[in-house]
């Protein structure tokens, strides 16, 4: 399943608007295959608006499962979900890594 991403680019008309989203199409073109990271397969634009065709992701985003916890009375993610998190959070640096370099490699 996917999902479409619509961004407007009349609200992103600044130069580094167009940098962050050139980043960020980058970034989500060439990640290799991960169960945490998320892929951009078709990107398209009008005149009006940019569109990128995304994995879908059910259950919303760590903010959205954090705010859920926090309501609930919790103070945080329960353990074996923050492993799993850790685990996420630290392929998806290794993986950016090799695909970007680091910061001052890039030009």
């Amino acid at each position: 399943y996917y999902a479409l991403k619509v961004i407007t680019k009349a609200g992103h008309v600044r130069p580094k608007d167009h940098e962050r989203l050139t980043r960020e199409l980058r970034v989500l073109t060439e990640v290799p295959p991960n169960p945490f990271l998320l892929r951009c397969h078709l990107a398209f634009e009008s005149s009006t608006e940019l569109f990128m065709m995304l994995d879908l992701v059910g259950g919303g985003d760590l903010f959205f499962h954090l705010e859920e916890l926090i309501r609930a009375g919790f103070e945080g993610f329960p353990e074996p979900t923050v492993a799993v998190l850790i685990i996420g959070f630290g392929t998806s640096l290794f993986i950016g890594h090799r695909i970007f370099g680091r910061k001052g490699d890039n030009p």
